[in-house]
């Protein structure tokens, strides 16, 4: 069946190997945890990537007397070595480019297809949350410790070390002993020495454990049959090729709005400088949570992927740095400034959500769900790359409105783009909570149809990979 539930192949055998209700409750119990630990990553991770860059820029520019220009792809906190922040961009670069493929991998391997989009919400809504509430603390902190505000850079250090830490708890194989195989009545269907996920467990010898992944390598890649799709055909894709290039454009517009914006409330706001580049991400972060929550419910509602992503571009560049202008040609309001972060936070939202919902919609069977989210990750690190190297420039040169007027026009290239997504098994008109529900009643069925055969002694023959046990369900 298309879209099989990921988690099922690992209940099935694990369920013939010791009898469902002791080893399925352990195994969803333990995946759970890992869930769980998932989000508390995405929490603590985001201010070291959502709220680092406009503070290094603030501190730069208006603390340490760099320009605009300087400023594009460096940072720092113990040294202003132009050298070593330039490869300490790279390496944090290439360290984006495979966190997010690898965490969300994970995701879609313990849950499958069908229940990831609902997954990836609250995974997107936590990171959210997490800058949030960190940039309010180093807000404050900066506000009383002015002026040595470097004490900001290691409240957002120590969250990075935290989720460090929540990485390094994930329970990611599940360990049993002999004396729980002999609980069951029924053979096992898993020859001995095979793993329930394609892998390899050691011997069913008595006094041994044995260690199973909890990861469908299959599913996690976003696989279907044996054979994954070309690198080539991936790259090929119109589809791919067309949300790449859309989300290198909004990148592009959108990635230094943020930072300049921050520049003009902070170059005459003296201590309040650092605070109110602290408030500009923390607005944008709470209309960011609103997004991600109402584009989870209108992916429910079918309602196609692209709708909420062309939205959320349009809001975030091009009506955004409209605004940005009037404002800063007719009235210089820093709190009507602040504002505008409102529409920053619809499209980082709704961008975050769809980065992973789409890619994995998009790649669908060809088994290169990571390659093409690595891919289309590095289009976004381009493009954001390039915006603060010319929007520095352009302000540099010209002024900061100028900056704003160039990159709204660049941005405005993303909503075009995302308009001829489209993708085959999504929008329809069925409810997609409905097709979810009516599988789960079938597979109940069939599950409760292989316990009364145990129980009445027979074996029940070789158990489907896709049958779902469903007697402990899985919880974020």
């Amino acid at each position: 069946m298309s879209g099989r539930n990921t988690q099922s192949d690992t209940h099935t055998a694990l369920a013939n190997q010791h009898g469902p209700s002791l080893t399925t409750k352990k195994v969803n119990d333990q995946i759970t945890t890992i869930l769980r630990l998932i989000l508390c990553f995405n929490f603590l991770i985001a201010p070291v990537k959502d709220g680092l860059a406009p503070l290094v820029s603030v501190y730069l520019v208006a603390e340490k007397g760099w320009d605009a220009a300087s400023i594009a792809a460096s940072s720092m906190v113990f040294t202003q070595n132009f050298a070593f922040l330039i490869m300490k961009s790279i390496v944090e670069g290439v360290a984006t480019c495979f966190i997010t493929p690898c965490k969300n991998s994970v995701v879609l391997g313990l849950i499958g297809h069908e229940q990831f989009d609902e997954v990836a919400k609250a995974n997107e809504i936590a990171d959210h949350a997490g800058s949030f509430l960190f940039i309010v603390i180093a807000g404050v902190v900066s506000f009383v410790l002015y002026p040595n505000n470097v004490g900001v850079f290691y409240i957002i250090g120590a969250g990075g070390l935290m989720a460090c830490l929540s990485l390094l708890l994930m329970p990611l194989t599940i360990s049993e002993g002999e004396s729980d195989s002999d609980s069951s009545s029924s053979p096992s269907s898993i020859p001995d020495g095979a793993d329930a996920r394609g892998g390899r467990r050691s011997s069913n010898r008595p006094g041994l454990s044995r260690t199973r992944s909890l990861i469908d390598q299959k599913s996690s890649r976003n696989l279907e049959g044996e054979e994954a799709t070309s690198y080539s055909s991936i790259i090929k894709d119109k589809n791919i090729a067309i949300f790449a290039s859309s989300v290198f454009f909004f990148h592009l517009g959108n990635a230094a709005v943020l930072p300049l914006l921050s520049q003009t409330l902070a170059i005459e706001s003296g201590r309040a400088g650092i605070p109110f580049t602290c408030a500009n991400v923390a607005i944008a972060q709470i209309s960011s949570m609103f997004a991600t929550w109402g584009m989870g419910l209108a992916l429910k509602r079918g309602i196609p992927y692209k709708i909420p992503l062309i939205v959320g571009y349009a809001f975030a560049v091009p009506i955004r740095c409209f605004a940005i202008v009037l404002l800063l040609k007719f009235w210089t309001n820093n709190y009507a400034l602040l504002a505008m972060q409102l529409f920053d936070g619809v499209g980082v939202g709704t961008y975050g959500l769809s980065l992973t919902c789409l890619t994995k919609a998009l790649t669908k069977g060809t088994g290169r769900f990571s390659f093409t989210l690595g891919f289309i990750i590095t289009m976004h690190m381009v493009g954001a790359a390039l915006s603060n190297l010319i929007g520095g420039y352009i302000v540099n040169l010209s002024s900061y409105i100028w900056g704003f007027i160039s990159l709204g026009a660049v941005g405005s290239a993303s909503v075009f783009l995302a308009s001829f997504i489209h993708v085959k098994d999504h929008g329809h008109g069925g409810s997609v909570t409905e097709d979810l529900t009516m599988k789960r009643h079938t597979r109940t069925a069939e599950v409760k149809k292989d316990e009364e055969a145990e129980k009445d002694g027979d074996d029940g023959g070789d158990t489907d990979g896709g049958t779902e046990v469903t007697s402990n369900p899985i919880q974020v």
